[in-house]
């Protein structure tokens, strides 16, 4: 589906399904921008938003943990389409070799809710039923949701600290 005409079936499910988002621009979460990182028990996380001159923000993400003691590397983009704000994301092994996600059916979010400093995404298609939250604090970045990553499913959340 065209990037536009996907923009519209989302703006419609979103507002049959009584859940229309406030009007979220890429301006609101502008906040994003800058360098996150976390590590626990779990894992070793960094983030790392940038804003694009096209005002899109994009993400370059790694992570180790036991479950991938190799590395994983997540690109993300959020990009305004019509009045919705779309992340779509994709994990690849450390090499780069291979994708967890086919090319063509990247993991997609649209905005449902934002606010000052807070941003949270619904999963469309495919990736209905899962989300993505986003909630900033000072040099805090509090990134939780519900994952339905190939069958494995559960809630998550990390505590980021800004890397200065």
């Amino acid at each position: 589906m065209a990037r536009t005409g996907q923009a519209a079936a989302l703006g419609l499910m979103l507002a049959l399904s009584g859940g229309a988002a406030q009007a979220c621009t890429l301006a609101d979460v502008g906040w994003l921008a800058g360098t996150w990182r976390v590590q626990d028990d779990h894992a070793l996380i960094e983030e790392h938003w940038t804003a694009m001159s096209s005002g899109a923000l994009l993400d370059t993400a790694w992570s180790v943990s036991p479950r991938a003691p190799r590395g994983v590397v997540k690109l993300q983009a959020i990009s305004q389409a019509g009045d919705t704000l779309i992340l779509q994301a994709r994990h690849f092994d450390a090499a780069l070799g291979a994708a967890t996600e086919d090319k063509t059916d990247p993991i997609t979010f649209a905005a449902s809710a934002c606010g000052r400093d807070f941003v949270t995404f619904s999963g469309t298609g495919r990736w209905a039923g899962g989300s993505l939250s986003y909630r900033r604090s000072g040099d805090s970045l509090t990134v939780s949701g519900e994952a339905h990553d190939n069958g494995a499913s559960g809630h998550f959340e990390k505590v980021f600290t800004r890397v200065k």
